[in-house]
Parts: C-alpha cells; structure tokens; sequence
C-alpha cells in the first residue's frame, strides 16, 4: 500500500512538469503562424497603394482631403502575389454624414409660418437648414431618418439645389422605412462651405399619433432634437385641409374690370382658437382701397357660411366685434371669435374679401396681411397679381409643385359658393376635389401636379363672382320690414307694470334692436338683408312669449276690512282663559294668532292672505275644547260641568275665576263682602 502510494505521487509530479511544456509548444507554433500571416499581409499592404476608408460616425469639421488622400507605397517593388491580394480586396462604401450638416428642423405652413396646431389629417411642410463646413465629395450621402409619426405626401425623388440651380445632391426617401437619402452630385466636387436649406410636404400616421401634445424626435446635428407639435384627432376619414393656415391671402384681376383687383383673406382654416382676432393689411404701391367694398364671411367647420357682413371704415356691426378701420398703409379689420372661443356663434373660419383699384403704374401688384396664432405667434402672408400671366406654370420640384397646388386649393375653397349658380359651384367642387385626390397621390408625378393646378385655376377664373354685384330683390325685405313693425308695434301695446321686471328687460333690448333695422331699411330696404330684418323679428317674438304677469294690486278698502275682521277676531280670542281649555287646541290658535300678527306688522298683507288667516283661525278657535275635573275623591268617575260646581276652598273658587260685570269691580266686592258679614252676624245673634 505504501508502495502504490509513492507510485501515484510520482506521477502526479510528472504530469505537472509535463503540462506547461506541452502548452508553450502550441503557444509557440501559434505565434509563429500569426506572424507569418502578418508579414505576408503587410508586405501585400506596402507592395500595393491602399484604398480610402469609410467613417460613419465623422464629425463636422475632420478635413476631407485627409480622409481620402491617397498612400504612396514604401517600397516599389510589385509581385503577382501583391497583385492577387489587391485584386480581392474589398471595394470601400461612400461615406454617410448621417445628419450632421443638419443645423435646424421646423414645421411650418405654405408660407413658412410656425405651426401651432393641426390636425392629423392636414399636411405639414417640413424646413431643414444645412451648412457643410468642409469639402464633400460626389456620391457620399446625408440622411434624414423620419420619426415614425410622419410619412412623405409624396415619394418621388426631388434635387436639392444652389442658388445658382446647380444641382448639388438627389433626394430619395424608402417608403418603407422612412429614411431620405440625399446623394451628393459632381457640382460639389472641391467646394466648401455649403450652405442652405430644404423642404418637404409630410402628413401624419394616424395610427402614431395621439389627440394633444406630440412628440417627434427630428435628425439634427448627428443626433436627435425633439419637436412638439398639437394634433387634434379628426373622426372618419377626411383628406383636411392641404394647407392648415392660420391666415391664407390671394388676389385675381376682376374678370369684367381688369382694373379691379378682388383680394382675399382667409383666416383660421387651421381651426385654432382665436379670441377676437385682429389683421393687419399692407396695401401695395400703385393700388386705391375700393372702401365700400369690404366683405366678411364667417364659416362653419365645414366652410359653409353662417353669418355675412358688409363693411364700412369706422361704422360698428351691432352686436358684434367685426369692424374695419384705416390705416396710413392699408387697413385693420377686427373679428369675432374663431374655432373653439366662438362658443356662441360656432364661427370656424372667416373670409374677408375686398377690393383695390390699379393705376398700371406697375406690372405686378403685392398685398400683404397679418396676425397672431392662438400662442401669440405672428402669422404672415403675402400675395401677388401679375398683369400678364403665363397661362399655366411648371414647377422646379415635387414639392415646390405640392406648394403651388394646396396654394390654389386653398384659394379654391375660399370662394362662397352662395355667390356662384349651382352649376359654377359643383364644377368648382369638383375639381376641388380631383386636386385633393392628385395631393393625396404619393405616387403623383411632378405633371400631374402641376395639370391639377392649371386646371383648378382656370376653374375659379370662370367661376369667379364678378365685382359687379346684381341688383338686389327688395320685395321679400320689404314684406318682412313690414312683419317686423307689427311685431313692435305689438310690444308697444304690452304694459311694463303689467309684468314682472326680469321678464320686461328682454323684450325692450330685442324691441330696441328692432326699431334700429326697421329705421336702417326704411330709409334703403338694401341697407339691411332678409336675415337681419327675420333675425330681430324672431328674437322681438320669443321675448314677447316669455313675459310674466304681476300680481294683481287688490282693492284698500277690501283689504282695510279683511284686516278689520282678522284684528275683531284675535281681540275675541284675548278675551278667552288659557286655563279652561286644552293644552292642544289652546296651542293651534296661539299658532296662528303669531302668524296673524306678523302678518300684519309686515305691512305686506295681501286680501288673500288675510282671509286665509282669517278662515284658518275661525276654525281653529270653534276647535278649542274646554278642561273636565272631578268634585271629589269618592265620586272621580263622574264628570261635573264645571259651571255648576263651586269648591269649598276659598283658593279654588270657581266663582273667584269668573268675569266681574260692571266697571267698578272694587265697590261691588266691598257691598257683597258687608252683606255677607251682616247675614252672618244676624245668623249668630238668632242662635243665641
């Protein structure tokens, strides 16, 4: 045993020895494979001229020509095995700057004015600005990842160029992912600093985004930059609005008076809430304010109209905020309430339409207006009217052309149909409609585009109102001027003491506002519309139905005698002992004879409610029920009218407790009390 015992320690010990030897021989034979492969691989490197590589993640301001300069071998002598190794080496990717030239990222409308809320069905233009500090060269890349809330109206490619039109890069954006590359051209090769900045039309994932605050996470400067942006939820389906303004503005040669301009301004078509907004217009050189000519148009959500008002500079609207007033420039106009503030009206959005007179001073002709978004963020839009137009224009790019559509779209829709025939406006519905389908095409072309525009345009150009207004029908206006004085004259009848003073008060304020319309349109019946004379009649009307009568006074003298017979009854009820009666019906008339005398305190007494009082305490007081009492304690089950019983205890007497008759009740007293002494003295004496 001892034997075995040395024999496996012996071998424990070999097997120690053995083992790192074993291992530094593999180590060994590794190393001297590796450096092998290294001398091979480093002589192929120096025997052939090397390749660019590719970094993804370079920041701003690494000087390219470093990154691309070429390496000159160290040693010129070239083998076939060099050769095999250059030939399979593999080719080096363009380089992507990802998104660091990016400076900035805004969403705006078509005239670049911030947006503050939309909704997700409307489209958004999307600004970027860039500035390349360092050179770049053709086919390396930029990248814009968009978040997973927005996708392209359109995915067509588009060129981004320089001032000059030269074209610097090709946009392309995967539909599927979301991501626009935009591929450097030839024209950059050895420039720098290039600077400017891109756009283009995207409309909401409705399926990513909630009702209210949203954020999305924008590629800037190689990183991501988080933009809020409101969204209300639309219910259904719904293309919206092209061109979710907050103030839109257009104008077209009159067609029968070419030197009349009709100018349009639209306000709210992106459904903010607007508390009495406030617009300011510049009106260009070479242009005279036509001042009678001022049209506002208030609309509902669907921009049917609601409410129509003509304007005059410096005359207020009864019962409204809409006014105009001039200005050393143009003008300024003040409105109701729009979108979700006008909880009385429910206007959603105004038109407001007037118009100038040119004096071909000049060959095109600008207008300019201005306001605020429901943040207080000022709103601009300017337009223009050329004398000679081109008679249809072709547009640069997809999005340039996606502009100039919503742009007539949103002209288009401006226009109250209530103004056209029937056939003008479903023509111009129509076609309204067959431009939304080509913006909602994201596969549409940049022809398409630009025939929907031509076609769209030349429709409002027939369809358009002419500044020559039609003679107006005065007859209807003047059969309902004629209702309305009945109705006033029915409210003179009615007497204002005759009703109560909360029910008197609405019908002088509609019969006031309804002797002003009546004395506007029988001076002009034109100077007021149909709506406004049934308006005031319908309101004078309802006032009327709603009045409520006075009591009637009563007569004094009724009353001085109803009160006369309630006073006579409580002196009767004074009169009476509390002892004699019952607790309980003795109460029921101390009750009322409270109630009696406050009533008559009051001052107040109506007849009615003292011969109330009067008929209640009669028969309260015929109610009252007189005590029962024993004589005696042998006889307690034998009740004995209390008029016939005398106590035989002075303190008891029940003739002590009645009325004394007469005046002088003390000479009586005195008289009872010597004859009583003198009988009893007499008494005394006989028995003697």
């Amino acid at each position: 045993m001892k034997k075995m015992k040395i024999i496996i320690l012996f071998g424990v010990l070999l097997f120690g020895i053995a083992s790192p030897m074993y291992g530094n021989a593999e180590e060994l034979s590794s190393t001297t494979t590796s450096e092998t492969a290294l001398n091979s691989e480093t002589k192929a490197v120096e025997e052939s001229t090397t390749q660019p590589t590719s970094d993804h993640t370079s920041s701003v301001g690494t000087n390219s020509t470093d990154k691309h300069k070429t390496t000159t071998a160290s040693t010129q002598d070239s083998t076939d095995k060099s050769s095999v190794v250059t030939e399979k080496a593999a080719p080096t990717a363009a380089l992507d700057h990802g998104s660091q030239y990016f400076t900035d990222v805004s969403f705006t409308d078509i005239a670049g004015n911030s947006l503050a809320k939309v909704s997700d069905s409307d489209k958004i233009k999307v600004h970027y600005t860039f500035a390349i500090p360092e050179a770049v060269h053709p086919n390396e890349t930029m990248t814009i990842q968009l978040p997973e809330q927005l996708k392209l109206v359109n995915y067509t490619d588009f060129p981004l160029m320089d001032a000059a039109g030269n074209i610097i890069a090709n946009a392309s954006t995967d539909a599927a992912t979301g991501l626009m590359t935009l591929t450097f051209t030839d024209s950059v090769e050895g420039k720098i600093d290039i600077n400017g900045s891109l756009f283009f039309w995207a409309k909401f994932d409705k399926t990513k985004v909630t009702d209210g605050a949203n954020t999305l996470a924008m590629p800037v400067n190689g990183a991501t930059t988080d933009v809020q942006l409101t969204v209300r939820k639309s219910a259904g389906t719904t293309t919206g609005n092209n061109n979710p303004t907050v103030v839109f503005k257009s104008g077209a040669f009159d067609k029968n008076d070419p030197s009349i301009i009709n100018w349009t301004i639209t306000i709210n078509n992106a459904q903010q809430r607007l508390i009495q907004p406030q617009i300011l217009d510049t009106i260009g050189p070479g242009q005279i304010l036509l001042t009678n000519s001022f049209i506002v148009n208030y609309r509902d959500t669907n921009k049917k109209s609601l409410k129509k008002y003509s304007l005059v500079p410096g005359k207020d609207i009864e019962n409204s905020w809409t006014k105009v007033t001039q200005t050393d420039t143009g003008f300024q106009l003040y409105l109701d309430n729009l979108g979700s503030a006008s909880t009385i009206n429910n206007y959603a959005s105004a038109v407001i339409t007037y118009k100038t007179k040119v004096d071909a001073s000049t060959t095109r002709y600008i207008n300019g207006a201005g306001t605020n978004d429901e943040a207080g963020q000022p709103q601009n839009r300017n337009a223009s009217v050329n004398v000679y137009g081109s008679g249809g224009s072709a547009s640069g790019t997809i999005n340039e052309a996606i502009d100039q559509l919503t742009d007539i779209i949103d002209e288009a829709e401006s226009i109250d149909e209530t103004e056209l025939t029937p056939d003008d406006a479903a023509k111009l519905n129509d076609e309204i409609h067959k431009a939304h389908e080509i913006v909602d095409n994201e596969e549409a072309t940049l022809e398409q585009l630009d025939a929907a525009s031509d076609n769209l345009e030349e429709v409002i150009q027939e369809v358009a109102p002419s500044t020559e207004q039609p003679p107006v029908d005065t007859k209807e206006i003047e059969q309902a001027l004629k209702e309305l004085q009945a109705a006033v004259n029915e409210a003179n009848n009615k007497k204002a003491e005759e009703y109560t003073p909360e029910s008197w008060q609405p019908v002088a304020d509609a019969k006031a506002q309804a002797e002003k319309v009546l004395k506007k349109g029988q001076e002009n019946p034109e100077n007021v519309t149909l709506n406004e004379v049934n308006n005031a009649k319908e309101n004078l009307a309802a006032a009327v139905q709603k009045l409520v009568k006075r009591e009637q006074p009563q007569s004094n003298k009724s009353l001085k005698e109803a009160l006369a017979r309630l006073e006579k009854l409580l002196a009767d009820f004074n009169q009476k002992v509390r002892s004699l009666y019952t607790e309980d019906s003795w109460q029921k008339v101390m009750d009322l004879k409270d109630e009696a005398n406050r009533l008559i305190a009051s001052g107040k007494a109506t007849l009615a409610q003292v011969n109330d009082l009067i008929q209640r305490l009669t028969a309260a007081m015929s109610e009252l029920k007189l005590k029962t009492t024993t004589p005696n304690a042998e006889n307690t089950n034998v009740p004995i009218s209390t008029s016939s019983y005398i106590s035989k205890s002075p303190t008891t007497s029940y003739q002590s407790s009645l009325p004394k008759m007469g005046e002088d009740k003390g000479t009586e007293l005195l008289i009872l009390g010597v004859l009583a002494i003198s009988l009893a003295t007499a008494i005394i004496y006989y028995k003697k």
